[in-house]
């Protein structure tokens, strides 16, 4: 019997659509048993849990309170007001525990109509048993206990002590009694959960056992009925087909013709698709493994998981590498991706070794933070300042492999970053919309740290920050600073600073170079600008190829002496670009 193309379709769709029903069904039959687990751990094992331990902790303050009336006795206080309300006390405790056990016993009985399972019942039955012992043996430690107070009341304390006695002994035997009822109870639990994990790795094999099935039967036939039809315009409709469901598979050329040719102009499309595609999914990766931890239940899972965010003193770091535009239009898009990805894991194995969050890349430039439960309090500025410095070292190993990246021995791109860091409050927790949420940091320090990323433009330099970073970080790095600015979209001066090395660890000449451009910025903002002048002179000269901030200020400097600023001046250069 020879099936039509549309027979051969409806047989395929009938034969997956009768395993898919078999999946459903079994499934709604799995995750029920699930269910009732659930529930029965929800309505009854929990819930008895916390009645049994209510009442365990009001036992315990019945016993000292009996305690309490023993030692007054033996102070000879037998008929104090103290003891009449320590007795009261005693007898609404007594209530309450009767209320508590009597409660649990009830959710037993009620869970009994929810138990499907034989050994959930004969849980549930051990359980009602067990509390109603446990209610016995209360009730007897409470009429022994008011029948020794009675009998000391009465003076008769031999007999007491006697009965005290009998009563301290029953009174170990309860304790005990109650705590292995309540260690049954959490063993109930525990086997419990781990049925209802047994029922969904069960239900999760089966979908994926029906699921793998109907993938290989739907394939061998969607083979049968398409080998019949194989040809140049079919696979051109089918890779049309998969592109436009995001499945990038090139065709196989297979004629000479027009036909071989669209093919191939078809194929060298998908080579072009594949590289974007590719370059996409690099710069929109976030996965930093602490805090897919915490979201997963690891430690500190409760910060990370709830939606609202927490202010916290926060470290931000922006970099950018210098003329990216430029490099993409000189390179290939593979030669691109090579450099970009190579760039990328160079650049965060400092940030991820000094303990920072990989925030985001936002084309060719990184985002990251410094802030608890991630670092200790106190230590965000010292180690984003410690990653940045390791980056640069990076930057110097990035430009050794540029060869062998791009294929290429001369006429190499410069390749270099600029880089800003801000310390501050910020909102650090989960932003986004429901359906797809990102754990970043947000405020005037973000913003602050990506305009700093900026300003090392305007003076030539590498990196810069903040008055905080720089006070925070102080014992563990060197700076200068570079000048006192209003960034845009912000009226209030800030102190920046320019990061020069680890503590101890600079350059040959820098020192010279750091005196003599710091004299030079006190004389500019006491507009003294022959000193000023001199001082940057010096500070330029001082440093081999000279130094881009002295330049940027001996020109303003000309400018300020032709058109002074007035008395009123507070020194503070206002950069209105971002």
């Amino acid at each position: 019997m020879h099936l039509t193309v549309g027979g051969k379709i409806f047989s395929i769709a009938g034969v997956l659509l009768a395993l898919m029903i078999t999946a459903a069904l079994l499934s709604t039959w799995l995750m029920g048993r699930v269910s009732a687990d659930l529930d029965l751990v929800a309505e009854a094992f929990v819930p008895i849990s916390g009645k049994v331990a209510e009442a365990d902790v009001e036992v315990l303050e019945q016993e000292l309170l009996l305690e309490r009336m023993l030692r007054r006795f033996d102070r000879g206080e037998v008929d104090t007001a103290a003891i009449e309300d320590e007795i009261r006390r005693f007898e609404e405790l007594q209530g309450h525990v009767d209320r508590d056990l009597n409660a649990a016993i009830q959710l037993a009985e009620q869970s009994m109509v929810m138990a499907t399972e034989d050994e959930d019942i004969a849980t549930l039955t051990a359980i009602q048993v067990g509390l109603r012992d446990i209610e016995r043996q209360h009730q007897h430690f409470h009429d022994g206990a008011l029948r020794v107070i009675t009998l000391k009341r009465e003076g008769r304390g031999e007999v007491a002590d006697e009965l005290l006695a009998v009563l301290a002994n029953e009174e170990g035997d309860f304790d005990s009694a109650v705590s292995l009822f309540r260690e049954d109870l959490a063993t109930y639990t525990r086997d419990s959960v781990d049925e209802v994990d047994a029922d969904e790795h069960r239900a999760r094999n089966w979908n994926a056992t029906v699921t793998g099935v109907a993938m290989v039967i739907g394939m061998f036939f969607a083979w049968l009925v398409t080998r019949s039809l194989v040809g140049p315009v079919h696979a051109l409709v089918r890779g049309l087909r998969n592109v436009e469901a995001g499945n990038l598979e090139e065709i196989e050329v297979t004629s000479r013709d027009e036909i071989g040719q669209l093919t191939s102009s078809f194929n060298h499309m998908i080579d072009e698709l594949r590289v974007k595609q590719q370059i996409k999914d690099t710069f929109g990766k976030y996965l930093d493994p602490r805090v897919v931890e915490g979201i997963l239940g690891g430690a500190g899972a409760a910060k990370l998981t709830a939606d609202e965010g927490e202010k916290h003193l926060v470290s931000v770091f922006f970099s950018d590498i210098v003329g990216f535009t430029e490099l993409g239009e000189r390179l290939t898009p593979a030669g691109l991706v090579r450099m970009i990805n190579a760039y990328f894991e160079l650049a965060c194995e400092p940030i991820a070794e000094h303990h920072g969050i990989l925030d985001k890349y936002i084309g060719d430039a990184v985002m990251a933070f410094w802030s608890p439960p991630f670092v200790a309090d106190g230590d965000q500025a010292r180690l984003a300042c410690r990653a940045t410095l390791d980056q640069v070292e990076q930057l110097r190993t990035f430009r050794q492999r540029l060869p062998e990246l791009l294929g290429l021995r001369r006429d190499l791109p410069p390749v270099d970053i600029r880089i800003g860091l801000a310390t501050g409050e910020a909102l650090v927790g989960n932003i986004g919309s429901r359906a797809l949420k990102s754990f970043t940091v947000m405020g005037d320090t973000v913003n602050l740290g990506s305009r700093l990323e900026g300003v090392n433009k305007v003076y030539g330099t590498r990196i810069l920050m903040c008055e905080r970073t720089q006070r925070m970080a102080a014992d563990t790095v060197e700076t200068r600073e570079i000048d006192a600015i209003t960034v845009a979209g912000s009226e209030r001066p800030i102190q920046v600073y320019e990061l020069l090395g680890h503590r101890g660890g600079l350059e040959s000449g820098l020192d010279s170079v750091r005196d003599h451009y710091g004299a030079g910025l006190a004389a500019y903002r006491d507009q003294a600008w022959d000193d000023a002048q001199d001082a940057f002179k010096a500070a330029d000269g001082a440093r081999e190829g000279g130094d881009p901030p002295s330049r940027v200020f001996l020109r303003r400097v000309a400018m300020l002496r032709d058109d002074p600023p007035g008395d009123d001046w507070d020194g503070v250069w206002r950069l209105n670009a971002k």
